[in-house]
Order: C-alpha cells, then sequence, then structure tokens
C-alpha cells in the first residue's frame, strides 16, 4: 500500500461527494449510524467483554483509550506506523500500556502465508 499525495483542496471535494452520497440515500446512513451506535451501546452493556480492538491511530481516541484501560480492559490499536499519533505514547509503556499491531506488518505476513 502507498500513500498517496493530493492537494489540499481534495478534502472540500471528498466532503462535497459525501453529502451527495448521503443526500441520495439518508435512510441507509441514518441505519448505519443506528446499528452503530446499537453496537456501541451493546459492547458498552457487556462486561464480559475484556479486550478491545481500535483501527486508528488518529489521537482522537486517545482518551477512549484511556477510558477503557481505567476500566481494566485490554486495548488493541491496529495503525500504520507513519500515522500513529505521538499522543499514544505514554499508553505504550508500563504496566497499563496498550498493544499495538502494525498493518504493514499484518499485510507483510499475509502476502508470504503459504498457498498465495
Amino acid at each position: 500500500m502507498r500513500l498517496q499525495t493530493v492537494p489540499a483542496r481534495q478534502g472540500i471535494v471528498w466532503v462535497r461527494q459525501g453529502f451527495r452520497a448521503f443526500f441520495r440515500q439518508p435512510l441507509a446512513f441514518a441505519g448505519l449510524f443506528a446499528t452503530f451506535l446499537f453496537a456501541a451501546f451493546a459492547c458498552a452493556l457487556v462486561p464480559e467483554v475484556g479486550t478491545f480492538i481500535l483501527g486508528s491511530g488518529d489521537a482522537d481516541f486517545a482518551e477512549v483509550i484511556a477510558t477503557l484501560r481505567r476500566e481494566g480492559k485490554e486495548v488493541v490499536l491496529w495503525s500504520t506506523r507513519c500515522t500513529t499519533s505521538a499522543a499514544f505514547g505514554s499508553g505504550l509503556a508500563g504496566p497499563d500500556r496498550i498493544t499495538i499491531e502494525w498493518l504493514e506488518d499484518i499485510a507483510a505476513a499475509g502476502r508470504t502465508a503459504p498457498g498465495r
């Protein structure tokens, strides 16, 4: 996988395309959002869930991870090396550290698996 660099003005194009897609099928997107909310509430209500896997390296999730760690939950972060935020630095050391599984390593293991 290669990162493609695009001009900053491409961001507004993506936002417009997102709104256009939403207004074409608003019920589908509302249903998707409702399903996500239901799944999030179900996970919060089930105390037996001990491990949460987060597929992002964005610093916006640092507080979510901190809250899960305070609740005694294990957190596994799936991210790429170049996009993992420095905000996770304190969570990477000590007894309450989070586990990071690098997507580059996962993809490389998949390419070298027998039968591929």
